[in-house]
């Protein structure tokens, strides 16, 4: 079963289903049942959600994808109005143990912006507008949440174990 999740770390609603797609790793992907894909929708009325992707890219290269995409939605209210959300982010990188400087450089650089865009071109294929927009399989959640969540994967994963 493939879940992919198309969200903006801007997004306050994208930032409570955080907590689904936190639970869905733990119960489904650790033990291997479940591929969760994450894709990168930065809204253009949302100023630092491109900066946000980036920076979840950017400490992915340093092995703290993860890690930095939780801090973000953890902490969205503190730099979703920021003038310069690179400081707060490199702040963030400090504190997951990341070497600054090549965090920094990534960020100056845009060096994740081709794929980030990339992903949301991907979106845009898949007529994907608003997030977080939720699909289990190909089917599209209608209230993105761990009880719909859970529920379709359930099934998802009963149907497949009949053929």
């Amino acid at each position: 079963v493939v879940v992919r999740e198309f969200a903006d770390y801007q997004c306050p609603a994208c930032g409570r289903f955080s907590d689904a797609s936190a639970r869905l790793k733990e119960e489904y992907v650790e033990s291997g049942q479940v591929r969760f894909v994450y894709f990168d929708l930065p809204l253009q009325q949302h100023k630092n959600a491109m900066p946000a992707a980036q920076a979840a890219r950017c400490a992915g290269d340093q092995g703290a994808y993860w890690a930095m995409h939780d801090q973000l939605y953890d902490m969205q209210t503190e730099w979703s109005g920021s003038g310069d959300p690179v400081e707060t982010f490199t702040r963030y990188a400090n504190e997951l143990g990341l070497e600054e400087r090549r965090f920094l450089r990534c960020m100056n650089t845009e060096l994740h912006r081709e794929a980030v865009e990339q992903s949301l071109r991907v979106a845009m294929q898949l007529r994907v507008t608003s997030t977080p927009t939720v699909l289990v399989d190909n089917i599209r959640l209608t209230r993105p949440g761990w009880g719909q969540l859970s529920a379709v994967v359930e099934r998802e994963l009963a149907n497949g174990n009949q053929d």
